[in-house]
């Protein structure tokens, strides 16, 4: 699941897949209010099943340092067997970046 939240963007992405146990592994990407380090912030949330999982906050000076994170996220998940299975945009240069990994990763 991946949201952003600083006027320009606004998304949520939601990654999942299954192993060969049956558990399912999803991976969330969102955004979050800026907080007293930065305005521009991104979540993400991964685990197994329905456990409490992991989480992780990322802090950005500028859009394109978040859009080359998040791009390198999605890259990482994809090639480790996730699909996407929900993804919101708000950002045109956003939904861009989103539809090459879209074309690789829907389930």
């Amino acid at each position: 699941m991946i949201f952003v939240s600083d006027n320009k963007t606004e998304m949520f992405i939601a990654l999942g897949r299954m192993d060969k146990n049956g558990d399912f592994h999803y991976y969330y990407i969102h955004d979050y209010q800026g907080n007293l380090f930065s305005k521009i912030g991104v979540t993400a949330i991964w685990g197994i099943n329905s456990s409490k999982g992991r989480q992780k906050s990322y802090t950005f000076e500028n859009y394109n340092e978040m859009m080359k994170k998040i791009s390198g996220i999605l890259e990482k998940r994809i090639k480790s067997g996730y699909k996407m299975f929900y993804c919101y945009p708000k950002n045109s240069k956003l939904s861009s970046m989103i539809e090459k990994f879209e074309k690789r990763a829907v389930s």
